[in-house]
């Protein structure tokens, strides 16, 4: 009777491992790369809608410069217009009504005295007579007759004047009586800045449709 015997076990078992780490290697190797084919593919797709959506930005950008440039005109337009209302402000933002500063006057000017002259002078702000509080920004000056003297004639005068919203220090500057105890009066009087009517300031373009 005959017997194998194997005179090298220890070899055949490393031979064995070895073969067997080499086959775990090798799963390994497939695995890792089999994660950077994914790793590619996803990148790849997150590069592709990048491009997408740059592609679609880009499209939208030429439209809106091209409409941009349809509308230059009217925007050129919208300039001169703006322009036209900056000169319309500084040229009529002092803007003062006459009749209205009239009919003020009239409404409080006493029954029993008589207006013989009147005389406005409307100019840029200037500091006030002393006592005033607000910018000056012009005078008035009348001239008349008052029944009643100089009491209560021109001092009920004054009083009036001086109820008007508008006015400031409102004196007079000469009170003369007659043999019949009628006053020849001249009174001034300074206008602050609610006498102006501010429709030219602060204007819009709508507002001179």
């Amino acid at each position: 009777m005959s017997v194998k015997v194997n005179l090298l076990p220890q070899e055949s078992k490393r031979d064995a491992q070895q073969s067997q780490q080499r086959a775990v290697a090798a799963g390994v190797f497939v695995l890792f790369l089999a994660g950077l084919g994914g790793v590619y593919l996803w990148q790849q797709g997150t590069i592709d809608d990048a491009n997408e959506t740059l592609a679609a930005e880009q499209n939208e950008l030429q439209m809106l410069q091209a409409r941009e440039g349809e509308l230059a005109p009217y925007a050129e337009l919208q300039a001169r217009a703006q322009a036209t209302v900056g000169r319309l402000e500084l040229a009529l933002g002092a803007e003062v009504s006459v009749a209205g500063v009239m009919q003020d006057v009239a409404t409080v000017f006493p029954s029993d005295a008589e207006l013989s002259s009147l005389a406005l002078n409307f100019t840029d702000p200037r500091q006030p007579a002393l006592g005033g509080s607000r910018p000056v920004v012009g005078d008035l000056q009348i001239a008349g007759f008052a029944l009643q003297g100089h009491a209560p004639g021109v001092e009920r005068l004054l009083l009036s004047l001086d109820s008007l919203g508008s006015l400031d220090s409102a004196y007079a500057t000469t009170s003369t009586l007659d043999d019949n105890g009628v006053s020849s009066f001249s009174i001034s009087a300074e206008f602050g800045p609610e006498v102006r009517t501010l429709r030219y300031v602060g204007l819009d373009l709508e507002d001179l449709r």
